[in-house]
């Protein structure tokens, strides 16, 4: 019989034997938070495209419905975010100008927050009619 003991072992033991597999796990543990920052970063990202998104189009409905009055537009602006999945947090009108602030929840994980998506909108502004500096009246 050839081989005791110790023929397992190709050669005397060194300080450094296994630390490749301790650089291993390091190097899985920063692949996991990069990823997961980046999951993160990509879900709040999408949350807030999402609450601009009904905040343009709630404010756009309201201002269609201002001629009826602040009440009516900001009816109007609440149906319309809420058919997008968000909440009217504000909804005021300025002039012939409304200004609506939309809110979507946000669960990342166990941590919730909300994003935020703000609008304004009003009739558009012949080109033609506006003073030599590009502002309108309407301007705040």
């Amino acid at each position: 019989m050839t081989g005791g003991h110790g023929a397992a072992h190709a050669g005397p033991r060194t300080p450094d034997r296994g630390s490749v597999t301790v650089l291993a796990g390091v190097a899985v543990a920063i692949l996991v938070v990069v990823a997961s920052t980046v999951v993160l970063l990509a879900a709040a990202t999408g949350a807030r495209q999402r609450a601009e998104r009904a905040a343009d189009l709630a404010a756009l409905a309201g201002a269609a419905a201002l001629v009826g009055g602040a009440d009516r537009a900001c009816q109007a602006a609440v149906r319309v975010a809420v058919a997008n999945d968000a909440r009217v947090e504000s909804c005021r009108a300025r002039g012939l100008d409304l200004l609506v602030e939309t809110a979507v929840p946000l669960q990342l994980g166990p941590v919730g927050g909300t994003a935020v998506g703000r609008a304004r909108a009003g009739p558009a502004v012949a080109v033609g009619s506006l003073p030599p500096d590009g502002s309108s009246s309407a301007d705040p």
